[in-house]
């Protein structure tokens, strides 16, 4: 059959316009074939980059984490030898690739669970994420992407739970209990087993080997320094204190020879000072050597000939591992590194002089480390006009800076800045200068309270001063009119010479004035009104006492440590406690942990607490972290922190991100570590629990 030649035109028409129609499609299909090959094999290149690039980076962090920086910026991994860093800016490969990390922190909420945002409370220094793109232009541009979390390794955490946990802290205000298997709750009148305004000697005393002439205490310790001639058959004794029940042991002693005139104690270690004048002013006890008979090893000593110092040494104070000592108006810093071969750092400080005859010796001496800042506060007997100076010894660098707080100088009987005199010269109320007999320092450093040694009617006998403003100390109360006489700041004894006076505890508001002579030879005085002390208890011994020290032991209870004026009952012990009516709570205290030591430099991450609170009440908390000394914790200062690194902030009942800072007084990462808990009623009958507190960190 034909075909009809119009109908073959038409298909062939429709045929050609097909092709027209579908063959750029297949060409273009064609040639992007050819071209995917290449395009997949550069992706397959760059995911291998990727890969690499990610285990560089975990390399870096797992060889230093301290190399993950800068944030929010465009980084790439730099080897130099066999060392790999970051280096800024992005990279290209010699195959054309780009590659290029970038930093950035990690948020996590209360329960731990990482979110995309939060506040700067709520970052976790121990993890970071890293963004990682490896870009390529051919055949064409395209990249891949790789998002990886980088957290420290061995992460870990140190939980604080029951009483023997609790048990090492240190209670002020507070107190810790098992009632749920160990917490720590605010101090009531039911914790103890005495107040300090009904004051008794406890049934137990010690017998010492001479007459005491110095004591100072630390929790489970007491020092004794002793002899009044130097044919004393003993000039130190260390006595052991345990509670539940109250019993003392005489752990130890050091033979004679020597006059001790002043004593301080810590663990290991005894130190007493002599009235020598040429030769050894500061003896060094080591508390862990003694022969057979209890007889301790004299570990080392500081002498001065004559013709350097003729005087005799009358105080001493150590804090980390440095020891300051008077000897007659001069104060020297000495280095405490070596016990066995203690060194002087710098020149000796002049504290006092001699203008109005006779000499003024430091009678006691308190260091207070205050942020940074470090400073010594002197009681001065003697002829001196200010009865308490305060000397700057901060700059562990540079000792040519020490002197005079504010930069003064002793002058003419006086000082130009640092100082306090109870009786100025303009309005004194009799010629004669008080001699001031014991100085204590509140921890924030912004109060002093010193004893004076009279037995006037008029005179005043113990006083508070305020030293926020270190170079100008002032008396609480005024000295317009007179506080060392009948008008003015400060508390009048009625006859009794005080030798020395403590605070019990800052935030009981009590001090104990001891001393001899007068109606009472032991005196607590109520300090709730600073300008005007009064007396809420009292109590008489016949001979007089001649020291007083106090400290709390682990197990919460405080007691007063006081040395008598014989060999026999030398020393005696009065407990005491807040003054409350019973099941009523404390308004305040604070509860400071014992030291937790990693072992090596971590990084603390977060404090995660667990606290009950019933209304009225609050708990808050900071953390202290630091290097280790001589490569132990013990020693060493801790200065707390909230979270913002600075000591004005707090973290909340629920904890918070531990701030990091490589440098100062607060470090993190560190490897000592102490956690430091603010109770808080408005409520006496109620109480915040601290039930534990986690703190996790990692190396």
């Amino acid at each position: 059959m034909k075909r009809n030649l119009g109908q073959s035109l038409i298909e062939l028409m429709v045929a050609i316009g097909l092709c027209s129609i579908l063959l750029p499609a297949l060409i273009t299909g064609l040639i992007s074939f050819q071209r995917g090959k290449p395009q997949q094999q550069q992706r397959s290149l760059a995911l291998s980059y990727l890969k690499q690039t990610e285990e560089q980076l975990r390399n870096i962090k797992d060889n230093n984490w301290s190399l993950l920086t800068p944030l929010n910026s465009d980084l790439h991994p730099v080897l130099t030898g066999t060392a790999l860093s970051l280096g800024s800016g992005s990279d290209t490969t010699s195959d054309g690739f780009s590659r290029k990390i970038v930093l950035s922190v990690v948020y996590r909420d209360s329960s731990n669970n990482i979110i995309g945002t939060g506040t700067s409370d709520q970052i976790d220094p121990s993890t970071l994420l890293a963004n990682i793109t490896v870009s390529w232009a051919k055949p064409r541009t395209s990249s891949v992407v790789s998002t990886v979390y980088l957290t420290r390794h061995l992460n870990s955490t140190h939980a604080e739970t029951n009483i023997t946990d609790f048990g090492i802290g240190i209670t002020l205000g507070t107190q810790t209990t098992s009632a749920s298997g160990g917490e720590i709750i605010l101090g009531s009148g039911q914790a103890v087993n005495a107040k300090w305004c009904a004051p008794s000697f406890a049934n137990v005393s010690v017998d010492l080997p001479e007459v005491p002439t110095a004591v100072s205490a630390s929790p489970g310790n007491v020092y004794v320094g002793m002899g009044n001639s130097h044919s004393a058959t003993a000039s130190f004794a260390h006595v052991k204190v345990a509670t539940s029940p109250l019993s003392f042991n005489l752990d130890g002693r050091l033979n004679g020879g020597y006059h001790a005139t002043s004593v301080f104690g810590e663990p290991n270690w005894g130190y007493f000072t002599t009235d020598l004048t040429n030769g050894k002013r500061l003896v060094i006890v080591n508390l862990t050597r003694f022969d057979s008979a209890g007889i301790f090893h004299e570990e080392g000593s500081f002498s001065l000939t004559s013709s350097a110092n003729s005087d005799p040494a009358t105080a001493i104070f150590v804090l980390n591992n440095r020891g300051y000592l008077a000897v007659g108006n001069y104060l020297y810093v000495l280095d405490l590194s070596n016990h066995a071969s203690p060194t002087q750092i710098g020149s000796r400080i002049q504290f006092s002089d001699n203008t109005y005859g006779g000499t003024s010796y430091a009678k006691e001496i308190y260091v207070r480390q205050v942020g940074s800042s470090i400073y010594a506060f002197i009681a001065i007997n003697g002829s001196f006009l200010p009865e308490m100076v305060i000397l700057d010894v901060s700059n562990n660098n540079n000792s040519s800076q020490w002197g005079l707080a504010g930069g003064g100088r002793v002058q003419n009987g006086t000082v130009t800045s640092g100082g306090v005199d109870l009786n100025p010269i303009a309005n004194f109320c009799n010629i004669t200068t008080t001699a001031t007999m014991g100085v204590y320092v509140k921890p924030d450093g912004t109060r002093a309270y010193i004893s004076d040694s009279n037995s006037s009617s008029t005179e005043k006998d113990f006083v508070v001063i305020d030293t926020t403003n270190k170079a100008n100390p002032t008396v609480i109360g005024g000295v317009a009119t007179q506080p060392s006489c009948s008008n003015g700041g400060g508390w009048q004894s009625g006859g009794m010479d005080p030798r020395q006076s403590v605070i019990t505890l800052p935030l009981e508001n009590r001090a104990i004035v001891v001393g001899v002579g007068g109606p009472q030879q032991y005196a607590v005085l109520d300090l709730s009104n600073e300008s005007a002390p009064t007396m809420c208890g009292s109590l008489a011994y016949t001979g007089g006492l001649n020291g007083v020290a106090s400290t709390q032991e682990a197990s919460g209870e405080v007691f007063a440590y006081v040395i008598t004026t014989t060999a026999s009952q030398g020393l005696k012990v009065v407990q005491g406690g807040p003054d409350l009516p019973n099941g009523l709570y404390v308004g305040a205290g604070t509860f400071e942990s014992g030291t937790f030591d990693a072992k090596s430099s971590v990084v603390f991450n977060r404090i995660l607490p667990s606290v009950t609170l019933p209304a009225n009440t609050s708990v808050k908390f900071q953390v202290a972290a630091t290097d280790a000394i001589s490569n132990s914790c013990n020693g060493v200062t801790f200065s707390y922190v909230g979270p913002d690194g600075t000591s004005a902030s707090f973290f909340p009942s629920s904890g918070g991100i531990i701030p990091l800072s490589p440098s100062g007084a607060y470090k993190n990462p560190a490897r000592c570590f102490r956690y430091k808990a603010f109770l808080t009623t408005t409520d006496t009958n109620s109480t915040p629990v601290v039930n534990s507190v986690t703190v996790n960190y990692s190396l």
